[in-house]
């Protein structure tokens, strides 16, 4: 019963983009899974209803819905990042040698902005076995994030001195990138986004991606090097070039849950390029129920400020984000941004 509500969950989000039934219903599959375990009458038994892979499949479908990046210092983690955190807990206490759930923790305890606590959890990976590779790519993602970049690019040659086909994987090429970004090497960025554009799964989603490790690579992976993409051609004034894969971007994501992600890029290019008003029109677009409402009224209240010298338009956008979420933080962050005025 749990796997079918799970199922009606993964529906919800990938196809209705409803990502606050969603997570209901993973509560609820979540509820249903616990209590069948209860249930379990022996040692063998309790094993055999937890279900390692099934929470795991859980944890996962929850830190789905956390993004991409980490919350910010002064936020509490949202329930279904703690329900995520406490679920991989389990598991590894359960299952100590399993790799897998360590890897999905360490992810959840820096999308809670806990950065020590997940790289030790990826220390412990690595003590177990140096040669897993994806223990070596989420930690030059972390690092990178961190702004350690020497550490970063250190634990990418790690990766790479352990499988040189890991070129072949675009989520590997795709954290690359983002290394070589942080670092301005537009020019190595360049490549190694031209490379990964071309992977199969990349440009082309009906080809099926090149050997994935257990590197989740999904829509969100996909639009990432999409974007980076669109982002270092604008750098080298490759405009051209930013409209044709932003043009196929727009395609690709309509109706995802990435398509606020290229209306942001949209916005950014007509900036670069000096079309303010078409940068305003494509932030004004997005709703206060997507995620992105927030990072989308802040652009546009900076646009307002900087490019148009408006106060009273850049003091509405923060207002509108108040509107949406009035909480502590918000209110913090409003009086901040009113004070800079």
């Amino acid at each position: 019963m749990s796997e079918l509500v799970f199922i009606e969950a993964l529906i919800e989000w990938r196809k209705k983009s409803n990502a606050e039934q969603a997570i209901k219903l993973l509560d609820q599959a979540l509820n249903l899974h616990i209590a069948a375990t209860k249930q379990a009458s022996g040692n063998l038994e309790f094993y055999i209803k937890l279900n390692a892979d099934f929470l795991m499949e859980l944890a996962q479908e929850y830190l789905v819905h956390c993004g991409s990046k980490p919350i910010t210092s002064n936020m509490a983690p949202p329930k279904y990042l703690i329900k995520a955190i406490k679920l991989l807990e389990n598991v590894t206490k359960q299952n100590c040698g399993l790799t897998d759930a360590q890897l999905l923790l360490a992810k959840a305890r820096w999308l809670a902005n806990d950065v020590n606590a997940a790289l030790r959890e990826l220390h412990n990976c690595l003590q177990k076995d140096p040669t897993l590779i994806e223990a070596h790519v989420l930690a030059a993602l972390i690092n990178c994030e961190s702004g350690s970049i020497k550490a970063a690019e250190n634990n990418l040659q790690q990766a790479f001195a352990q499988d040189f086909k890991i070129r072949e994987n675009p989520v590997f090429m795709l954290m690359k990138s983002e290394v070589e970004i942080k670092q301005q090497d537009w020019q190595n960025a360049l490549k190694t986004l031209e490379f990964a554009y071309e992977l199969p799964g990349v440009k082309d989603s009906t080809l099926p991606p090149g050997k994935k490790y257990s590197l989740p690579f999904g829509q969100e992976e996909r639009a990432r090097i999409f974007l980076n993409l669109v982002n270092v051609y604008c750098e080298v004034k490759n405009f051209d070039a930013a409209k044709r894969i932003l043009s196929r971007a727009v395609g690709e994501f309509s109706n995802t849950p990435e398509e606020v992600r290229v209306m942001l890029a949209q916005a950014d290019l007509a900036m670069k390029m000096g079309d303010t008003k078409k940068a305003l029109n494509m932030l004004k677009k997005i709703q206060p129920e997507n995620r992105s409402f927030m990072q989308a009224k802040k652009k546009q209240a900076q646009i307002y400020l900087d490019e148009l010298k408006d106060r009273n338009n850049y003091t509405r956008c923060y207002l509108e984000i108040l509107d949406a979420d009035p909480s502590v933080n918000n209110f913090k962050m409003v009086a901040g941004a009113l004070m800079d005025i």
